[in-house]
C-alpha cells in the first residue's frame, strides 16, 4: 500500500517552522523521468532539508517517496533523517518529486528498487530518547509509533518530550522486519523498569 506523499506549495517562511503539506496518494511511474540526484557536490547537497530549501526558493510545490520497495512514510518531521536519491518532475505544473532513502543508506540503481528490510532493534532498558530516535532512524514516522508512559493511556504526541524513563516493552519485538503499515508501541516507565530496579 502507497504511503502518502508530502505535496505542498510554500513560501520561505513556510519551512522555518516545518516542512509540512498535504498529501497525495497517487502513486507515479517511478521509471519515468527519474534521474539521479547530483552527488559530485557532497552529501550535505543531496539531504532532504537542502532539496527541500531549494525547492522552494524555487517557489515549486514538492513531493517526497521512499525510493525502494520498501514504501517507508518518509516522516516530514524528521526530514535530516532522510537524503534524495532521484528527481523528477511531479504531477502537479512547477512541481518536483524526491525520492529519498534514509541516510546511512545506499541509493538504489533505480526507483522502487527492491532493498531488504531492516530489522527492529531490542528497544527494551533503553532510554526513551534513544529508542525513539533508532524507531524513526527505521523508517518508520513520528504518527506510527504510540508511546505509553507510566500506564496503559496512550501519551498525546504534544507532550512526548516530557517521557523521560526506560523502555520496558516494546512491539513489534526485537529482530522483526520492518513492515509498511505498521504501528511501534513503546511501554515507558517514569524512571527505570519494576524489574530493572
Amino acid at each position: 500500500m502507497k504511503r502518502p506523499l508530502v505535496r505542498s506549495l510554500v513560501g520561505v517562511a513556510a519551512l522555518a517552522l516545518a516542512v509540512t503539506g498535504c498529501t497525495t496518494g497517487a502513486p507515479k511511474d517511478s521509471s519515468k523521468s527519474a534521474r539521479p540526484a547530483p552527488s559530485s557536490t557532497g552529501a550535505a547537497k543531496n539531504s532532504l532539508v537542502s532539496q527541500i530549501r531549494v525547492a522552494v526558493a524555487d517557489n515549486k510545490g514538492y513531493s517526497v517517496e521512499d525510493a525502494t520497495s520498501l514504501d517507508r512514510a518518509t516522516d516530514q518531521t524528521a526530514p535530516r533523517l532522510w537524503k534524495v536519491c532521484f528527481k523528477r518532475p511531479g504531477k502537479g505544473p512547477g512541481s518536483v518529486d524526491f525520492g529519498v532513502v534514509l541516510t546511512g543508506e545506499s541509493c538504489p540503481k533505480k526507483w522502487g528498487e527492491r532493498a531488504p528490510a531492516p530489522h527492529t532493534p531490542s528497544l527494551v532498558g533503553d532510554d526513551f530518547t534513544k529508542a525513539y530516535k533508532a524507531v524513526l532512524a527505521m523508517g518508520y514516522p513520528a504518527q506510527d509509533v504510540r508511546v505509553y508512559y507510566g500506564g496503559s493511556a496512550e501519551t498525546d504526541r504534544s507532550q512526548l518530550q516530557k517521557v523521560k524513563g526506560q523502555v520496558c516493552k516494546q512491539l513489534p519485538a526485537a529482530g522483526r522486519a520492518f513492515h509498511n503499515p505498521e504501528h511501534v508501541d513503546l511501554f515507558v516507565a517514569v524512571g527505570k523498569c519494576p524489574d530493572r530496579g
